[in-house]
Protein backbone atom coordinates (compact mmCIF):
# COMPACT_ATOMS: atom_id res chain seq x y z
CA UNK A 1 0.00 0.00 0.00
CA UNK A 2 0.98 3.12 -0.94
CA UNK A 3 1.20 5.00 2.76
CA UNK A 4 2.51 2.37 3.88
CA UNK A 5 6.02 2.53 2.15
CA UNK A 6 6.15 5.94 1.85
CA UNK A 7 5.68 6.28 5.69
CA UNK A 8 7.83 3.69 6.57
CA UNK A 9 10.81 5.76 4.22
CA UNK A 10 9.78 9.01 5.83
CA UNK A 11 10.16 7.57 9.55
CA UNK A 12 13.30 5.66 8.86
CA UNK A 13 14.57 9.39 7.12
CA UNK A 14 13.38 11.35 9.60
CA UNK A 15 15.34 9.71 12.23
CA UNK A 16 18.35 9.89 10.67
CA UNK A 17 17.65 13.71 11.10
CA UNK A 18 17.53 16.29 14.25
CA UNK A 19 14.05 17.08 15.58
CA UNK A 20 13.88 21.02 15.14
CA UNK A 21 14.28 22.74 17.61
CA UNK A 22 10.63 24.10 17.88
CA UNK A 23 9.44 20.97 17.93
CA UNK A 24 11.48 19.58 21.03
CA UNK A 25 9.57 17.93 23.74
CA UNK A 26 6.52 18.45 22.23
CA UNK A 27 5.35 15.04 20.71
CA UNK A 28 2.10 16.35 19.32
CA UNK A 29 3.85 18.90 17.80
CA UNK A 30 5.78 16.02 16.29
CA UNK A 31 2.93 13.96 14.92
CA UNK A 32 1.58 16.74 13.68
CA UNK A 33 4.27 18.16 11.87
CA UNK A 34 5.34 14.33 10.73
CA UNK A 35 1.35 14.13 9.27
CA UNK A 36 1.87 17.64 7.40
CA UNK A 37 5.22 15.65 5.90
CA UNK A 38 3.69 12.16 5.02
CA UNK A 39 0.22 14.38 3.55
CA UNK A 40 2.66 16.34 0.78
CA UNK A 41 4.77 13.55 0.15
CA UNK A 42 1.44 11.52 -0.66
CA UNK A 43 0.13 14.25 -2.48
CA UNK A 44 2.83 14.56 -5.05
CA UNK A 45 4.12 10.73 -4.89
CA UNK A 46 3.50 9.02 -8.59
CA UNK A 47 1.16 5.84 -9.28
CA UNK A 48 3.78 4.13 -10.43
CA UNK A 49 7.42 3.23 -8.65
CA UNK A 50 7.36 4.80 -5.00
CA UNK A 51 11.00 3.35 -4.10
CA UNK A 52 12.55 4.93 -7.71
CA UNK A 53 10.14 8.02 -6.51
CA UNK A 54 11.37 8.33 -2.83
CA UNK A 55 15.28 7.27 -3.83
CA UNK A 56 15.13 10.67 -5.89
CA UNK A 57 13.39 13.12 -3.20
CA UNK A 58 15.63 11.59 -0.31
CA UNK A 59 18.65 12.25 -2.57
CA UNK A 60 17.63 15.56 -3.41
CA UNK A 61 16.89 16.48 0.45
CA UNK A 62 20.17 15.33 1.46
CA UNK A 63 22.33 16.72 -1.05
CA UNK A 64 20.45 20.38 -0.83
CA UNK A 65 20.21 20.30 3.35
CA UNK A 66 22.04 23.18 4.51
CA UNK A 67 21.63 21.41 8.47
CA UNK A 68 20.82 17.96 10.05
CA UNK A 69 17.12 18.76 10.85
CA UNK A 70 13.91 17.90 9.64
CA UNK A 71 12.90 19.32 6.15
CA UNK A 72 10.14 21.24 6.36
CA UNK A 73 6.60 20.71 4.41
CA UNK A 74 7.86 23.25 1.93
CA UNK A 75 11.26 21.99 1.55
CA UNK A 76 9.51 18.23 0.72
CA UNK A 77 6.99 19.79 -1.70
CA UNK A 78 10.11 21.48 -3.54
CA UNK A 79 12.09 17.93 -3.69
CA UNK A 80 8.90 16.17 -4.99
CA UNK A 81 7.70 18.93 -7.71
CA UNK A 82 11.83 18.22 -8.83
CA UNK A 83 11.62 14.46 -8.78
CA UNK A 84 7.80 13.35 -9.72
CA UNK A 85 8.11 11.86 -12.78
CA UNK A 86 6.32 13.42 -16.10
CA UNK A 87 3.48 11.70 -18.49
CA UNK A 88 6.28 10.50 -20.73
CA UNK A 89 8.02 8.84 -17.29
CA UNK A 90 10.79 11.16 -17.21
CA UNK A 91 11.62 13.13 -14.44
CA UNK A 92 10.70 16.59 -14.56
CA UNK A 93 14.67 18.03 -14.06
CA UNK A 94 15.96 15.83 -17.32
CA UNK A 95 15.40 17.40 -20.08
CA UNK A 96 17.94 15.83 -21.86
CA UNK A 97 19.88 18.09 -24.71
CA UNK A 98 17.36 21.27 -24.29
CA UNK A 99 19.17 24.04 -22.97
CA UNK A 100 17.75 25.35 -19.65
CA UNK A 101 17.94 28.60 -18.14
CA UNK A 102 18.91 28.34 -14.91
CA UNK A 103 17.88 32.11 -13.74
CA UNK A 104 14.86 31.62 -15.30
CA UNK A 105 14.13 27.98 -13.15
CA UNK A 106 14.99 29.98 -10.19
CA UNK A 107 13.20 32.97 -10.97
CA UNK A 108 9.97 31.24 -11.31
CA UNK A 109 11.14 29.46 -8.02
CA UNK A 110 11.31 32.72 -6.11
CA UNK A 111 8.22 34.10 -7.80
CA UNK A 112 5.98 31.06 -6.73
CA UNK A 113 7.26 30.62 -2.96
CA UNK A 114 9.62 28.09 -3.73
CA UNK A 115 13.05 27.30 -2.18
CA UNK A 116 16.34 28.25 -3.18
CA UNK A 117 19.81 28.41 -2.29
CA UNK A 118 21.54 30.67 -0.50
CA UNK A 119 23.66 31.56 -3.92
CA UNK A 120 20.69 33.17 -5.36
CA UNK A 121 19.91 34.98 -2.74
CA UNK A 122 22.97 36.90 -2.17
CA UNK A 123 26.18 37.09 -4.17
CA UNK A 124 26.48 37.46 -8.40
CA UNK A 125 23.88 35.14 -8.80
CA UNK A 126 20.79 37.51 -7.08
CA UNK A 127 22.41 40.51 -8.74
CA UNK A 128 21.80 38.71 -11.97
CA UNK A 129 18.37 38.21 -11.18
CA UNK A 130 17.65 41.47 -10.68
CA UNK A 131 19.68 43.08 -13.71
CA UNK A 132 17.92 40.45 -15.89
CA UNK A 133 14.25 41.65 -14.15
CA UNK A 134 13.83 38.05 -13.76
CA UNK A 135 13.24 39.49 -9.78
CA UNK A 136 13.26 42.45 -7.53
CA UNK A 137 15.15 43.21 -4.87
CA UNK A 138 12.19 43.57 -2.38
CA UNK A 139 11.17 39.80 -2.88
CA UNK A 140 15.07 38.82 -2.40
CA UNK A 141 14.67 40.64 0.70
CA UNK A 142 12.20 38.60 1.80
CA UNK A 143 13.66 35.70 1.03
CA UNK A 144 16.58 36.64 3.18
CA UNK A 145 14.84 37.51 6.33
CA UNK A 146 13.22 34.20 5.75
CA UNK A 147 16.27 32.74 5.36
CA UNK A 148 17.58 34.48 8.59
CA UNK A 149 14.81 33.67 10.86
CA UNK A 150 15.34 30.17 9.70
CA UNK A 151 19.06 30.35 10.47
CA UNK A 152 18.28 31.70 14.35
CA UNK A 153 15.65 28.52 14.64
CA UNK A 154 17.92 26.11 13.56
CA UNK A 155 21.16 27.38 14.67
CA UNK A 156 20.74 29.99 17.34
CA UNK A 157 20.78 33.97 16.83
CA UNK A 158 24.14 34.63 17.28
CA UNK A 159 25.45 31.68 14.53
CA UNK A 160 22.70 33.12 12.01
CA UNK A 161 23.69 36.58 12.40
CA UNK A 162 27.70 35.63 11.89
CA UNK A 163 26.08 33.46 8.71
CA UNK A 164 24.08 36.68 7.81
CA UNK A 165 26.96 38.68 8.08
CA UNK A 166 28.92 36.22 5.66
CA UNK A 167 26.22 36.43 3.05
CA UNK A 168 26.29 40.35 2.99
CA UNK A 169 29.83 40.33 2.79
CA UNK A 170 29.93 37.91 -0.32
CA UNK A 171 26.87 39.97 -2.26
CA UNK A 172 28.74 43.57 -1.67
CA UNK A 173 31.96 41.93 -3.02
CA UNK A 174 29.85 41.13 -5.91
CA UNK A 175 28.31 44.39 -5.93
CA UNK A 176 31.77 45.60 -6.41
CA UNK A 177 33.13 43.15 -9.23
CA UNK A 178 29.72 43.73 -11.07
CA UNK A 179 30.18 47.76 -10.97
CA UNK A 180 31.23 47.81 -14.65
CA UNK A 181 29.51 44.96 -16.85
CA UNK A 182 30.17 45.24 -20.56
CA UNK A 183 33.02 45.95 -22.94
CA UNK A 184 36.20 47.30 -21.79
CA UNK A 185 36.69 51.02 -22.35
CA UNK A 186 38.47 51.70 -25.55
CA UNK A 187 42.08 52.51 -25.26
CA UNK A 188 43.90 55.01 -28.00
CA UNK A 189 47.21 54.95 -28.39
CA UNK A 190 49.73 57.22 -29.55
CA UNK A 191 52.53 56.84 -31.49
CA UNK A 192 55.78 58.51 -30.15
CA UNK A 193 56.05 61.76 -30.85
CA UNK A 194 52.36 62.41 -31.78
CA UNK A 195 50.93 65.11 -29.81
Amino acid sequence: MRDDFLAAELEAYLNRKAVPTSLHNKPQAQAAEIAALLGALNRYAPKGSKAEFWGRVERYLDERSTSRAWPTVGELVGACKECRPSEKGETEHRLGDAAVDTYAVHARRISEGEAVGDEWLYGRLALELVERGLATEARLNQYRSGLYFKMKETWGEEKARWKEDEYKARHEAAKQTQRYVGPPPAITFKRMGEA
